[in-house]
């Protein structure tokens, strides 16, 4: 039978307890919730050394973060890398 729907299960949870709806697998409702920790913001106003996959070096300082991009500013030019792409970071230590 072409575009016949499976029987609904039925709901086994427990009275009270919310739905969690399929946009939002974690149930954190619509504003969102705690944001999970991705090291980044360590990193916030540091000169930084960012090594790609593909062994490319890039300079900066981290002025923002994502949560699938980091912003970099470089000698005046502002680098958006996409997170994916990040193989590892270094801290430049900068003498003052």
């Amino acid at each position: 039978m072409r575009g016949a729907r499976a029987p609904r299960l039925p709901d086994v949870r427990k009275p009270g307890t919310p739905k969690r709806g399929p946009a939002d697998p974690l149930g954190r409702g619509a504003g969102g919730g705690p944001r999970s920790s991705d090291f980044f913001e360590e990193f916030r106003d540091l000169e930084v050394r960012v090594v790609l996959h593909s062994e490319k070096v890039l300079s900066g300082r981290v002025v923002e973060s994502r949560r699938y991009w980091v912003k970099l500013v470089s000698g005046g030019a502002t680098l958006y890398v996409n997170k994916a792409w990040i193989a590892y970071i270094q801290p430049v230590k900068v003498e003052k």
